[in-house]
């Protein structure tokens, strides 16, 4: 959860570049936080604010586990290293 949109692939500037063009086509984003329901034309965060919604496009992201990998002598790098 970042205060912007795919910062932890694209960084910080990249990412407020991709929320700038969004919100010029009338997106709105609610980061850093998680819905408790989604219904019918409404979704209810965990603050238990309630945003009237006809669509909800929900980005969830994955973090690799790679331990594994190193105790196996692997390279990894935010995942496990391949050749093209």
């Amino acid at each position: 959860m970042t205060p912007f949109p795919l910062g932890r692939i694209l960084g910080e500037a990249l990412g407020r570049f991709v929320r700038s063009v969004h919100e010029e086509h009338g997106v709105r984003f609610h980061l850093s936080t998680s819905p408790r329901a989604i219904g019918p034309g409404q979704v209810e965060l965990e603050s238990g604010r309630v945003i009237e919604a006809d669509l909800v496009v929900m980005g969830v992201g994955v973090r690799p586990r790679t331990a594994l990998a190193e105790a196996a002598g692997l390279r990894v790098q935010d995942g496990v290293v391949v050749d093209p």
